[in-house]
């Protein structure tokens, strides 16, 4: 079954272990009615239970596992302030009017996160010096120089720095130039969630961690939710279980793709080792077609994305791209050690952006971050939160539920497109290494 159900394992020890965010005590089974019930404990159905709080709205979050146990909690940790596609996919998409709804928004999204981490003192690292994305090739160049001037002529503050600067905030010469978008930042993903639901609980919200819902129907006016040992019923439902709504909600479950992506932390390193690397904080990516992510995390590691298996159950990631790229870009530094390696489900979807859906009376949805959901979905839980008390003023647009056709075969093209990748991006990295 193509679904998002074989995790392999609660969230990584590496964003377990940090910080003062605990993970969310039960409150027991959930019986009785509520105003609003929610399905998924991530950041998605968490920022609606926040958002609600303030309409004196009854609520209960229902969670399976545990509070951040998806792609909430798992994320490279990344805050970024757009979407996959740049701004003219975007308009071409969606039109001038709803497209340029949907770029303000979300580009006022770490605005919005960073408030509620300062609002709730949520402790999760949180480090805003910016986003650094490095050319790998030169049409990658070229392509970050597009987006630096489409931004500054939005008012944004993002600059493009040349090839000395770029070795500066990366501690490196392996690029000849970078962008940052000083929007941006970065933290630990399962602490800003966990820090999330206390918000909500402090608002009023009742989180049930545990508890797997097994059916939603509609009788007599209300939603009646089955769970172990009981049903709850709600008069508005929201279900925020992004790439794991296949089996509860079929017709959500085939309008996406759930694809596994792969990331590990190394050993500590000396303090004096790194010296120097990514100096100010700044998380990196790069403009090669994979995974790219390379940042600091407290107590002398690195946490690098990491290619491997994309379908299918667990499989080890590919450590060796791992090795190959902090050499590439770090020769100075001892061979790593890697202490943990996990994997998450993102949700795509056929255009490769966030959908909102009305499934039904006061029944509502939003999903389908291709692995930018950090900011974009907290504001999708904003946006369900708004549509649950009546008011249609959303970022994201609705729209009807549109299955994938020829879905069972998604896995197979999408394998084929990253074998192909793998090859260019290997390409580029030696014409890159040559001109350097």
């Amino acid at each position: 079954m193509l679904d998002g159900f074989d995790d392999h394992g609660p969230p990584p020890g590496a964003y377990a272990r940090w910080g003062r965010e605990k993970p969310a005590a039960s409150v027991g089974s959930p019986a009785g009615r509520v105003d609003v019930a929610i399905i998924g404990g991530g950041i998605t159905g968490l920022s609606a239970a926040y958002h609600l709080g303030p309409g004196g709205a009854k609520v209960a979050v229902l969670e399976a596992n545990e509070i951040g146990w998806g792609a909430s909690g798992r994320a490279f940790g990344q805050v970024v302030p757009t979407l996959k596609h740049g701004t003219q996919r975007i308009i071409e998409h969606f039109g001038t009017e709803r497209g340029e709804r949907l770029i303000r928004g979300v580009a006022e999204g770490p605005d919005v996160v960073f408030g509620l981490i300062e609002k709730h003192a949520i402790d999760c690292g949180a480090v805003r010096t910016g986003l650094l994305f490095a050319a790998h090739a030169p049409a990658g160049l070229h392509a970050l120089e597009g987006y630096a001037a489409d931004w500054r002529a939005r008012g944004a503050a993002v600059d493009m720095l040349d090839t000395t600067a770029t070795a500066a905030a990366i501690g490196s010469g392996s690029y000849s130039g970078a962008c940052i978008d000083r929007r941006g930042g970065h933290f630990n993903p399962l602490a800003y969630t966990r820090g999330l639901a206390r918000a909500a609980v402090e608002g009023g919200a009742r989180v049930h961690v545990g508890v797997r819902v097994k059916r939603i129907e509609r009788q007599g006016g209300a939603w009646h939710l089955t769970v172990p040992g009981s049903t709850l019923v709600a008069d508005s439902v929201i279900l925020a279980t992004n790439a794991y709504a296949g089996r509860l909600w079929p017709d959500i479950g085939r309008s996406i793709v759930p694809m596994r992506v792969h990331a590990a932390a190394t050993a500590p390193m000396a303090e004096g080792q790194l010296e120097g690397v990514l100096p100010e904080g700044h998380p990196l990516t790069d403009t090669r077609r994979l995974y790219s992510g390379v940042r600091r995390m407290p107590g002398g590691r690195f946490h690098v994305t990491v290619d491997g298996s994309p379908f299918g159950r667990h499989a080890p990631p590919y450590l060796h791209t791992a090795n190959r790229r902090l050499t590439a870009l770090y020769p100075g530094l001892p061979r790593p050690v890697w202490e943990e390696t996990w994997n998450g489900w993102i949700a795509l979807t056929r255009e490769q952006m966030p959908r909102l859906h009305r499934l039904g009376p006061g029944l509502y949805t939003g999903f389908g971050y291709s692995g930018r959901g950090l900011a974009a979905a907290t504001l999708m839980g904003r946006d369900l939160a708004r549509l649950v008390a009546g008011a249609s003023d959303t970022i994201f647009p609705l729209s009807p539920v549109s299955p994938i056709r020829g879905r069972c075969l998604a896995p197979l093209g999408i394998s084929t497109v990253i074998q192909g990748w793998r090859m260019l991006d290997r390409l580029d990295g030696i014409r890159n290494s040559r001109a350097h």
